[in-house]
């Protein structure tokens, strides 16, 4: 793969790719071949929905799917009535699942992912909820997603304490991903929430072949247009599994303990002016992965790849609103999270991504701020009675006028 122009890293249920086989079952509404459609289909739709609202203005992108799927999945406790069908459908569960089926089948999951740390990578997944102290959460809510998504819950200040209240919130960012995401949030954002949740995950691995240092040098590779800047270029002549088909290429570098792998995905040339619309069109479908799977084959591979270290944040509200979600962000019914009515502020992912020589690091953070909605603001309207008027005095129970009159010259008289 010479010549690198684009390149596109994809890591799929987290860079891990594990055979999944849980040991403790749903009731069966949901089964974990559905499951895994959904979680695929939503990572698949948020990243067109990305794509496609991004279009030619697409800059660097580096998102965790499973982070925001398990954020989204821990709101979805909270939903009710239509909020509740919405998510589902974004999600990609079939309407009508049980959200009970979907946390045992996200705590599975969780636990078969993260029992496999020190065999070649590491991978953390941590959750927490911090809520204003005026904002009472449901008990079901507090017990489902402390037991399910082992959640750290903390009532706090963040009105006169919101200082305090952040770097604690930014403090749990860093520590979680290894110092890598250290500010998610600020001291005025949460004063103006009642709610925050946040999901964590965090990755690690080493090539099991690496790339030689000594081999590594400037190199050119193209951007935007017809521009080109010089960039630090890795060089492999390795085995790989490997995928060609209609001038696309594919690359699987595997990390050692050969559980979890990073895909990199070479577009066809020519297509500069749409690289976007390529890659929602054709790469982020089921069907090019599955021909990844079943047509690739290993081979050796004269690989060149550039070293990178990104860091990205996006504010997903609208990409989820195309998605479907849009109530959760106005007319929420999330009565199951808390008995104040309460709609989300925003959905926010910080992410951050390095590639060198010796393997891959990659952490997100994605945070879901919440607030009450209040009443519904009163209607207002302006009255001066400055002309001759109609008064009236009724009785509201038969409707009767007691008294009723015209003034047209409304005089105090002694």
């Amino acid at each position: 793969m010479k010549n690198l122009k684009y390149f596109l890293t994809v890591l799929v249920a987290s860079l891990v790719a594990i055979p999944f086989s849980f040991a403790e079952k749903t009731s069966g509404a949901l089964s974990e071949e559905s499951y895994v459609e959904a979680k695929q289909e939503f990572s698949f739709a948020i990243a067109r929905e990305i794509l496609e609202r991004d279009g030619a203005e697409l800059s660097n992108l580096f998102l965790s799917p499973t982070s925001l799927n398990l954020a989204l999945s821990m709101l979805l406790e909270g939903a009710r009535s239509q909020t509740y069908d919405e998510m589902l459908w974004a999600l990609g569960y079939p309407q009508g699942t049980d959200v009970m089926d979907v946390h045992q089948l996200n705590k599975n999951y969780v636990e078969l992912i993260q029992s496999r740390d020190n065999e070649g990578f590491t991978l953390s997944i941590n959750n927490s909820i911090w809520s204003d102290e005026s904002f009472p959460l449901t008990e079901e809510f507090v017990k489902n997603v402390g037991h399910y998504y082992t959640a750290t819950i903390g009532t706090r200040d963040f009105r006169s304490k919101s200082q305090s209240v952040s770097d604690e919130i930014n403090d749990w960012a860093c520590s979680s991903t290894e110092k890598r995401i250290c500010k998610v949030i600020d001291a005025n954002t949460v004063q103006s929430l009642d709610l925050l949740m946040a999901n964590a995950i965090y990755f690690k691995g080493t090539w099991v072949q690496s790339f030689d240092s000594k081999l590594t040098q400037m190199d050119s590779f193209k951007v935007a247009g017809d521009s080109a800047r010089s960039v630090a270029m890795m060089s492999s002549e390795s085995r790989f599994y490997y995928f060609e088909k209609d001038g696309a290429q594919v690359v699987k570098i595997p990390f050692k303990g050969e559980k979890s792998s990073m895909f990199v995905v070479l577009p066809p040339k020519g297509e500069s002016e749409r690289f976007a619309s390529w890659m929602a069109d054709e790469m982020f479908q089921t069907n090019f992965w599955m021909n990844v799977d079943q047509e690739g084959s290993m081979r050796i591979v004269d690989l060149k790849l550039p070293k990178f270290k990104l860091s990205s944040s996006r504010i997903l509200n609208e990409d989820l609103k195309s998605m479907g979600m849009r109530s959760i962000f106005d007319h929420a019914d999330l009565s199951g999270l808390s008995l104040l009515s309460t709609r989300v502020d925003f959905v926010k992912q910080d992410a951050f991504i390095q590639v060198d020589e010796e393997g891959a690091e990659a952490a997100a953070v994605t945070t879901i701020g919440a607030t009450t909605t209040g009443a519904e603001p009163e209607l207002r309207a302006s009255m001066n009675v400055n002309r001759p008027f109609f008064i009236g005095i009724r009785d509201d129970l038969r409707g009767e006028f007691l008294f009723f009159g015209v003034i047209t010259d409304p005089a105090w008289e002694e």
